[in-house]
């Protein structure tokens, strides 16, 4: 089980918003296969670093499930109403240490910014068929 980190678990009181989503390894598959649109593949939603990270695990489809329901969770955490257009606008990492990290760029950075937030925690819990994000928006401490 990946866990909210102990310095961040503490600071409840900079929590400007949490969210979770549940994405399925099918949705990934479907994308892979078929894109969310015609026109729309792997590439449209996830970056080329998180594409080569994936290719590296075993279960590359699991992993970018993992990777979607992080990327949607936050989307949901900032309230952001084109949630379309947010994918490719957070980066989905994994340390070697196995925590997840979220970096958000473009309009959703903006977002960020006008509602306070200034960084997120976040764990996934990975099945067998789908993963579970769940993602803590954290107030700007400045």
């Amino acid at each position: 089980m990946n866990a909210i980190p102990a310095e961040k678990a503490g600071q409840t009181c900079g929590v400007v918003s949490v969210a979770v989503d549940v994405a399925r390894v099918s949705e990934v598959r479907d994308i892979r296969h078929f894109g969310l649109r015609e026109d729309e593949h792997l590439g449209d939603v996830f970056s080329d670093d998180e594409l080569g990270l994936a290719q590296w695990c075993l279960d590359a489809d699991g992993w970018l499930t993992c990777a979607l329901a992080l990327k949607r969770a936050a989307a949901k955490a900032l309230r952001a109403p084109a949630l379309a257009e947010a994918w490719r606008a957070v980066t989905v990492a994994q340390g070697p240490d196995g925590r997840w990290s979220l970096e958000l760029s473009g309009q959703l950075a903006g977002v960020a910014r006008a509602r306070g937030v200034g960084d997120f925690a976040a764990t996934v819990e990975p099945g067998t068929t789908t993963a579970t994000a769940t993602v803590l928006a954290m107030r700007d401490p400045a």
